[in-house]
Protein backbone atom coordinates (compact mmCIF):
# COMPACT_ATOMS: atom_id res chain seq x y z
CA UNK A 1 0.00 0.00 0.00
CA UNK A 2 1.46 3.35 -1.04
CA UNK A 3 0.32 6.49 0.73
CA UNK A 4 -0.10 9.63 -1.37
CA UNK A 5 2.52 12.25 -0.66
CA UNK A 6 5.31 9.82 0.18
CA UNK A 7 8.25 9.73 -2.19
CA UNK A 8 10.13 6.43 -2.31
CA UNK A 9 13.35 7.86 -3.79
CA UNK A 10 15.38 7.14 -0.65
CA UNK A 11 14.06 3.71 0.24
CA UNK A 12 16.92 1.90 -1.50
CA UNK A 13 19.42 3.56 0.83
CA UNK A 14 17.36 4.14 3.98
CA UNK A 15 17.01 1.80 6.91
CA UNK A 16 16.24 2.23 10.54
CA UNK A 17 16.50 0.65 13.93
CA UNK A 18 13.88 0.24 16.63
CA UNK A 19 14.72 -0.11 20.29
CA UNK A 20 13.06 -0.85 23.65
CA UNK A 21 9.51 0.21 22.83
CA UNK A 22 9.44 -2.19 19.90
CA UNK A 23 11.22 -4.97 21.78
CA UNK A 24 8.53 -4.73 24.47
CA UNK A 25 5.44 -4.20 22.30
CA UNK A 26 3.46 -7.30 21.44
CA UNK A 27 2.77 -5.77 18.01
CA UNK A 28 6.20 -4.16 17.49
CA UNK A 29 7.32 -6.37 14.60
CA UNK A 30 3.88 -6.18 12.97
CA UNK A 31 3.95 -2.38 13.08
CA UNK A 32 7.43 -2.26 11.53
CA UNK A 33 6.26 -4.54 8.70
CA UNK A 34 3.45 -2.05 8.08
CA UNK A 35 5.95 0.82 7.94
CA UNK A 36 7.99 -1.13 5.40
CA UNK A 37 4.92 -1.95 3.32
CA UNK A 38 3.51 1.59 3.38
CA UNK A 39 6.59 3.77 2.99
CA UNK A 40 9.30 1.33 1.99
CA UNK A 41 11.73 1.79 4.88
CA UNK A 42 13.10 -1.34 6.52
CA UNK A 43 13.39 -0.97 10.29
CA UNK A 44 15.08 -3.65 12.36
CA UNK A 45 14.52 -4.32 16.04
CA UNK A 46 17.94 -4.36 17.69
CA UNK A 47 19.02 -5.80 21.02
CA UNK A 48 19.88 -3.64 24.00
CA UNK A 49 23.55 -4.59 23.56
CA UNK A 50 23.43 -3.44 19.92
CA UNK A 51 21.73 -0.23 21.05
CA UNK A 52 24.60 0.46 23.47
CA UNK A 53 27.21 -0.28 20.81
CA UNK A 54 25.52 1.98 18.25
CA UNK A 55 25.31 4.76 20.83
CA UNK A 56 29.02 4.51 21.55
CA UNK A 57 30.00 4.41 17.88
CA UNK A 58 27.79 7.44 17.21
CA UNK A 59 29.40 9.32 20.10
CA UNK A 60 32.86 8.51 18.69
CA UNK A 61 31.86 9.60 15.18
CA UNK A 62 30.42 12.91 16.33
CA UNK A 63 33.03 13.81 18.97
CA UNK A 64 36.00 16.08 18.55
CA UNK A 65 38.74 14.49 16.45
CA UNK A 66 41.11 15.26 19.33
CA UNK A 67 39.40 12.73 21.59
CA UNK A 68 40.41 9.10 21.63
CA UNK A 69 37.81 6.35 21.99
CA UNK A 70 39.09 5.66 25.52
CA UNK A 71 38.02 9.21 26.49
CA UNK A 72 34.41 8.83 25.31
CA UNK A 73 31.48 7.41 27.24
CA UNK A 74 27.96 7.25 25.86
CA UNK A 75 24.70 6.82 27.66
CA UNK A 76 21.17 6.38 26.44
CA UNK A 77 18.30 6.68 28.84
CA UNK A 78 14.80 6.10 27.60
CA UNK A 79 11.50 4.89 28.90
CA UNK A 80 12.30 1.21 28.51
CA UNK A 81 16.04 0.83 28.92
CA UNK A 82 19.33 2.44 29.89
CA UNK A 83 22.70 1.80 28.24
CA UNK A 84 26.14 3.07 29.21
CA UNK A 85 29.11 2.23 26.98
CA UNK A 86 32.80 3.03 26.88
CA UNK A 87 36.11 1.57 25.83
CA UNK A 88 38.45 0.21 28.49
CA UNK A 89 41.60 -1.79 27.85
CA UNK A 90 40.90 -1.81 24.07
CA UNK A 91 37.52 -3.46 24.56
CA UNK A 92 34.02 -2.00 24.40
CA UNK A 93 32.29 -2.38 27.76
CA UNK A 94 28.55 -1.95 28.18
CA UNK A 95 26.30 -1.64 31.20
CA UNK A 96 22.63 -2.34 30.61
CA UNK A 97 19.52 -1.79 32.70
CA UNK A 98 16.03 -2.51 31.53
CA UNK A 99 12.49 -3.03 32.63
CA UNK A 100 12.04 -5.33 29.64
CA UNK A 101 11.25 -9.00 30.30
CA UNK A 102 14.24 -11.27 29.72
CA UNK A 103 14.11 -13.46 26.64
Amino acid sequence: MHRPGYHNALTDTSTGVATAAFRKASNGAKFLHRVRDEIGIKIFIISQEQEATMGFLTACATSSSELMAQEIVSWDSGGGSFQLAGQWENSLQTWLRSNEPET
